[in-house]
């Protein structure tokens, strides 16, 4: 046999192997869990079960496989060459490097995502003998990779209870729902509910709170005609109570529960209060959430780390985080967040945050931790608090502040610069 000839038999055993280990890799990380709910009750669900379990080992054990693959390609594409005199000495290398990375291209990733496509599961149930002596063979490299987990783990700053298995879930889920939307299965709105729900375990309690400036209270010495009018003018059905000041809330009034001491003979407030839960403003919404579940109330007080009242935080404001905003009958209409005056302008909420802005607008405003809002940004930008009709720009886009007071800003008008880069002139509509 031509040595040219078996070669070519060597590199097609080589391209299969690629093929099949970029697949079965594809196929543990988007289809295993879907295919392990489904054929619970099976004869493969003991051996779907042992995927799932070690599935960190699989993913990595078919990694490895397919970096071999491509090594042992390079070569025999570099001795194929040689063999066949194509080129120069110089430029035989850089003709397998290019060589390499087309058959790459082909098949370590079209035709595995095709075939994860629309047969990854056939291919998990097919392949799991084969998988399971592959992750035995290679288990002392296995063992090795998976000392540097914890290190990297710590270096990256992530928890031991955000452990790798628990990321490669989410990202699992939130890949089967991208394609479920693709294919017409899921909705949009069901899609972003979905996102919510995994990105609540990592959102803290002062991204979703009432800010302190916006807090509807009243003071402990306040006449039942004031907290009536209170009631009235902003249709809370909780309101917190303070004495002398905000930071010193000492209770939190049900409107239900005013009823009960109303008409009583010297009027006092404090008997009608309810015992205040006060929570870090770095507590995490999803601890909240079970507390406020254990617990069976509907609103904190949040903290600062001075132990001054940052903002208030109620049920309401984690479930919008949810399902967007809730409104009931008693509620003022607001402006929406996000207005659009014409295909380059916008009018915007000072309150929003810059990655909701960056979101919206499809924008680049950079973040810091000396602010968090588009009006804080504003603000930093400018070394004021800005007046309406002030202007500020960045990255040639044009800012203009439409609504605010001596303290904060409440809405902007953006405008975006022109398809041709060129910078925005002016703002006004």
């Amino acid at each position: 046999m031509p040595h040219w000839l078996e070669l070519m038999l060597w590199g097609s055993a080589d391209v299969l192997l690629l093929t099949l280990a970029a697949a079965a890799n594809l196929a543990l990380r988007t289809s295993l869990a879907r295919l392990a709910g489904e054929m619970e009750g099976s004869a493969h669900e003991e051996r779907l079960s042992q995927l799932y379990a070690s599935r960190q080992q699989f993913l990595q054990a078919t990694g490895l496989l397919r970096i071999g693959a491509i090594l042992v390609l390079v070569l025999i594409v570099l001795a194929f060459l040689e063999e066949t005199q194509f080129g120069s000495d110089r430029t035989r290398s850089a003709w397998a490097f290019l060589v390499t990375i087309l058959l790459c291209a082909v098949f370590a990733l079209a035709i595995p995502a095709g075939i994860e496509r629309y047969a990854g599961e056939t291919l998990i149930l097919r392949c799991a003998p084969v998988l399971q002596a592959v992750r035995i063979v290679l288990f002392p490299l296995l063992w090795v990779l998976g000392m540097f987990d914890p290190l990297v783990r710590r270096l990256a700053g992530v928890s031991d209870e955000e452990s790798s298995q628990t990321v490669d879930v989410e990202r699992e889920i939130l890949g089967v729902v991208s394609e479920g939307e693709r294919q017409g299965a899921v909705s949009q709105d069901e899609r972003e509910m979905i996102e919510s729900v995994i990105e609540l375990r990592n959102l803290h309690v002062n991204e979703i709170m009432t800010p302190r400036t916006d807090i509807v209270a009243v003071p402990v010495d306040a006449t039942l005609e004031d907290v009536r009018r209170t009631i009235r003018e902003h249709g809370h059905s909780r309101i917190p109570v303070y004495e002398e000041t905000i930071d010193r809330v000492v209770g939190v009034l049900y409107a239900k529960d005013l009823l009960q001491i109303d008409g009583v003979p010297n009027f006092d407030l404090r008997a009608g209060l309810r015992t205040p839960l006060f929570v870090p403003e770095t507590k995490r919404v999803r601890d909240l959430l079970h507390e406020f579940q254990q617990q069976k109330i509907h609103l904190a007080v949040v903290l600062d780390e001075y132990g001054g009242t940052a903002g208030l935080v109620t049920i309401e404001d984690i479930i919008e985080e949810l399902v967007g905003d809730i409104s009931d009958e008693h509620e003022q209409p607001e402006a929406r967040p996000v207005v659009q005056i014409d295909p380059r302008t916008y009018d915007v909420d000072a309150r929003m945050s810059i990655e909701e802005v960056n979101e919206e607008l499809r924008i680049n405003i950079p973040e810091s931790e000396y602010y968090e809002t588009i009006g804080g940004f504003i603000s930093s930008s400018l070394g004021r608090i800005p007046g309406v009709g002030d202007l500020c720009r960045h990255d040639g886009i044009a800012f203009e502040v439409v609504d605010g007071d001596a303290r904060k800003v409440s809405r902007l008008r953006i405008r975006l610069p022109d398809e041709s880069g060129q910078e925005a002139e002016e703002v006004r509509a």
